[in-house]
């Protein structure tokens, strides 16, 4: 049995790891959504999603975050609740996306905001 002094250390790492594995993107919800266009609350972290076509797809509460979707087509999409901390989305077509929060992600002059508009997107 562990000392009171050792659990702690044992325990830390344990969080440290399950944030870990909890951060990465799945390579099945990659697939799914690149088969399907739709992948709602999938973990696409980190992803390279470079010219992904999803229109009208489900993107509900996925997590995008740091992912690539430089030139993304996501027009008419639903991105409520979906998280683009770090996300590149220059070049990414957004037009017409339902409950977006761009909040962290890279928009450039090329994105097409939701709003129909060139980039930067807010």
């Amino acid at each position: 049995m562990l000392s009171p002094k050792r659990l702690v250390p044992v325990a830390l790492l344990a969080s440290v790891f399950a944030v870990a594995v909890l951060q990465a993107n799945t390579p099945e919800d990659e697939a799914r959504l690149k088969e399907t266009g739709s992948c709602p609350s999938c973990n696409l972290a980190d992803a390279n999603l470079s010219g992904l076509v999803a229109e009208r797809g489900d993107l509900s509460n996925a997590n995008f975050s740091g992912a690539n979707l430089y030139r993304a087509i996501l027009r008419g999409a639903d991105l409520t609740g979906a998280s683009f901390n770090g996300a590149d989305l220059t070049g990414a077509q957004l037009e017409l996306t339902r409950g977006a929060d761009l909040a962290g992600a890279i928009t450039d002059s090329r994105t097409r905001c939701p709003n129909g508009q060139p980039g930067p997107c807010s």
